[in-house]
């Protein structure tokens, strides 16, 4: 998952070097901050009881767990997650919501990371394609075989 927040990995280190040439005494701190990108990646195993799915795992590289409710013949659904649940700050958490048509696409929009006063909420608008294997069955026995 690319991520424009990004995980990143920081190195802080500070020097403080004194000279002291005949009468004068001069002191000069330098800190470095370096980053460096890795890849997130999710993983989680959830249960449905009706129409409510539990999540736990791990989301976008940290614990956490997530809720889904769905609706109108699992035509809609509104998700709840919660992840970073040991971050200084609060925990970040998303809602979002998403609309099955035709069966096989779906639009999501939501937001993220809304109940920190340090940093903007993200806002998240996306367009899927999804299938069963029912339906790539049926795909790939159309499909010529050379």
């Amino acid at each position: 998952m690319d991520d424009p927040e990004g995980l990143n990995e920081w190195k802080n280190s500070s020097t403080t070097t004194s000279t002291t040439p005949p009468g004068t005494t001069t002191v000069t701190e330098t800190e470095e901050i370096t980053a460096r990108d890795k890849l997130k990646f999710s993983v989680e195993m959830g249960k449905r009881f009706h129409d409510t799915v539990f999540r736990l795992g791990y989301i976008e590289s940290s614990f956490g767990f997530g809720v889904d409710r769905y609706g109108s013949n699992d035509r809609m659904r509104f998700s709840f997650d919660a992840w970073e649940l040991d971050r200084d700050a609060n925990p970040r958490l998303r809602l979002a919501a998403a609309y099955r048509f035709w069966n096989v696409f779906h639009i999501d929009a939501g937001v993220e990371d809304f109940i920190n006063k340090d940093r903007d909420p993200s806002y998240i608008v996306g367009f899927r394609i999804s299938f069963v294997d029912d339906d790539l069955k049926y795909i790939l026995s159309k499909a010529p075989i050379p």
